[in-house]
């Protein structure tokens, strides 16, 4: 099987260091950990359109996420800094 090149149907600006990115299909909504500091959360408006829903602050490096939609929580780590413990946090997803 061939892939065909991937068209361009929308483009935002977002933080640095994105690491992972997750679709809720029941909330239509697209969670990124930035590991320059936020969870940028856009909403999909229709096939072609999102928008920036949210930027919610989180630790610098964080960026390792996992989104498990049937608990309705993302769960984002943290590594060990000079002015931090390693930590976990669990976010509730509306």
């Amino acid at each position: 099987m061939m892939l065909q090149p991937m068209k361009t149907i929308s483009s935002h600006e977002i933080d640095s260091d994105v690491e992972d990115i997750f679709y809720d299909p029941e909330r239509k909504q697209i969670y990124l950990s930035c590991g320059g500091g936020y969870i940028d959360i856009f909403k999909q408006i229709n096939p072609d359109q999102y928008e920036l829903l949210a930027t919610t602050s989180t630790y610098k490096g964080a960026r390792t996420c996992l989104f498990i939609s049937e608990l309705n929580k993302l769960f984002l780590a943290s590594p060990t800094s000079i002015s931090q413990n390693a930590t976990l946090s669990i976010y509730d997803v509306h």
